[in-house]
């Protein structure tokens, strides 16, 4: 097998350590090897897999079903056939299906049963902050014993769904060529940045995929993995149905979208890894409003939930659920527009960090349940500034609002300046109460004057991904991987929601990534860090958080995929009813 030692996934940081243990250490793409020389159907244990104590029953189990295919709760369990699968995520409303076309996490939610990747990234079945696991998707092998270049084998038999224009046809080699070329250079495509080390992509036969390389690229691997390399077909986007059809080679066949309702599929009976998916139908219910979310899964009309933590006591002491909680980043980010004049003076931006308490922000958001962020997110162990650090007055995110009127004066803006504040409107209401802090506090200390404007999520969104919007807006960011925050302060970055575009610091994130050895890359992320986080760089985010994903009793072997990499093993999930 090939040698991994240029690529490397994240270690991340677990429930323990949050209460204040001990950090949590893995090898990560090491592992990812050895998972994927497995081949479908196998009998190994997957990774992540146990015995859980269960008893052997007759039938084939879910580890003879899944092979290395996935990580199971429990191998030598029977799963039973049949029924519809209901989950109702926290990210509401969806302007389109095109994966490309959005960095909200809903679009890729719904992507997800339908389409696959060469690989996919995968965890511990007991631990969600656990180290990443890398699973055998389309592709059921991979070298990289060169940083630049990586080879790829595809799995047999595979076929896209038998829905026109596609029809059903096999997958190949130029169907993942074409899928990449696409998220790399597609004008419309918001994760270019993110393929922009592959210098050429090679077809030598129809089952081998070869990616050369301009430079080595440490969050390539996960990338190909995650929700930016989702393989869309060509004659879906010819006939331009990719906004509204989905049409892949993964578990799950996309049968409609009820715009503000729900997205459903049903059972792929081609589906490559054989006896998968055990359930016949999967529905994705679109609720916006938080608590009549939670309602819906306390009442039994969805089997699996994610909980806000107005709910989530409730939800934990009914023995009819069990409850998943872990640190992740809460994606709620200050923006400033880098377009506009009135955040060039780093003093002004500045005094506005200064003029908020992260704390206060940490109880609105998350009812104190977190920690203060930099800009990695602490779910990384290993990448991030210390908690002690980022309060210490080296940095800005600690309220101080004496040194902000100072910093304003400075400016020559001594009673503060006007600018407007985008916002969700239709956002649970710790991010509208969140939105209230925030104007008020600067606005009662006359750093800037807020206008509030409000919007759909659809829209502002969109402003924020396409920087039209006027002043700041209180967004979204989060990544998988612990570099992938750096790009989100790139040129083109998926997440730049700042439109920050300066070549100085392109070429510092492109060192920083640049750098092969793992440790050493996370000593120049932690720099990296340093230097931005003291010059407020036109973001500030703010926390982390505990977030909670609660499932039925019977509902078997639910794991859902790490943090913001929408990867969940709805294909092995089966429903328990007598």
């Amino acid at each position: 097998m090939s040698d991994h030692r240029y690529w490397a996934s994240t270690s991340s940081v677990s429930r323990r350590r949050f209460l204040g243990g001990s950090m949590a250490v893995g090898a990560g793409i090491a592992g990812a090897a050895l998972i994927g020389c497995g081949s479908s159907g196998s009998n190994n244990t997957p990774a992540g897999g146990g015995s859980g104590g269960s008893t052997a029953a007759s039938g084939p189990t879910v580890g003879s079903i899944t092979g290395n295919n996935w990580g199971n709760r429990d191998n030598n369990a029977v799963p039973k056939m049949g029924g519809t699968l209901n989950w109702a995520p926290t990210s509401p409303t969806l302007a389109n299906l095109d994966p490309l076309t959005s960095t909200s996490a809903m679009v890729h939610q719904v992507a997800m049963p339908a389409y696959s990747t060469l690989m996919h990234i995968g965890r511990d079945a007991k631990d969600r902050n656990s180290p990443w696991q890398y699973f055998p998707e389309l592709a059921t092998k991979w070298e990289t014993t060169d940083p630049l270049k990586m080879v790829f084998s595809l799995r047999e038999g595979v076929k896209f769904h038998n829905v026109a224009p596609v029809n059903g046809r096999p997958f190949t080699s130029e169907d993942a060529k074409y899928a990449l070329n696409r998220a790399a250079t597609d004008k419309a495509s918001l994760f270019k940045g993110a393929f922009s080390a592959i210098k050429s992509i090679e077809t030598p036969d129809p089952k081998t995929v070869v990616l050369n390389l301009s430079r080595f690229d440490p969050l390539l691997m996960p990338q190909l993995g995650g929700h930016f390399a989702w393989m869309t077909p060509k004659e879906v986007v010819d006939a331009n149905k990719i906004r509204e059809q989905i049409i892949g080679t993964g578990p799950f066949v996309f049968q409609k979208w009820e715009a503000d309702a729900r997205v459903s599929y049903k059972k792929n009976p081609d589906f490559y890894v054989k006896g998968a998916p055990f359930v016949d139908e999967l529905n994705w219910f679109i609720i916006n409003d938080e608590n009549t979310r939670t309602a819906s899964f306390q009442s039994g009309q969805t089997n699996i939930g994610d909980i806000p933590e107005s709910g989530i006591d409730a939800v934990k002491a009914d023995k009819k659920f069990t409850v998943e909680e872990y640190l992740r980043v809460q994606p709620y980010t200050l923006f400033m527009n880098y377009k506009d004049d009135r955040w060039k003076d780093e003093r002004v931006r500045k005094a506005v960090a200064l003029a908020l308490d992260t704390n206060v922000l940490l109880k609105t958001m998350q009812n104190g349940h977190g920690l203060w962020r930099g800009i990695v997110s602490n779910q990384h162990g290993g990448w991030t500034l210390s908690q002690d650090e980022l309060k210490s007055k080296k940095y800005y995110l600690r309220q101080d609002i004496a040194e902000a009127k100072q910093l304003m004066a400075a400016a020559g803006k001594p009673d503060g300046i006007a600018a407007n504040l985008l916002y969700v409107s239709n956002y649970p209401q710790a991010y509208q109460d969140s939105v209230q802090y925030i104007a008020q506090q600067l606005k009662t200390n006359k750093i800037v004057d807020v206008k509030l404007d409000g919007k759909e999520l659809a829209t502002m969104r969109k402003a924020q991904d396409e920087h039209t919007y006027d002043g700041m807006a209180l967004g979204l960011d989060g990544q998988g991987a612990p570099e992938s925050f750096l790009l989100d302060y790139r040129t083109g970055g998926p997440k730049n929601g700042s439109g920050l575009a300066d070549k100085d610091i392109d070429a510092s994130i492109d060192k920083v990534t640049s750098i092969v050895d793992v440790k050493e890359r996370q000593a120049a992320v932690k720099s990296w860090t340093d230097g931005m986080l003291q010059k407020v760089m036109y973001k500030i985010e703010f926390v982390d958080g505990m977030n909670y994903t609660a499932w039925s009793k019977d509902v078997k072997n639910f794991v859902d995929g790490p943090p913001f990499w929408y990867q969940s093993g709805h294909a092995y999930t089966w429903i328990d009813k007598a």
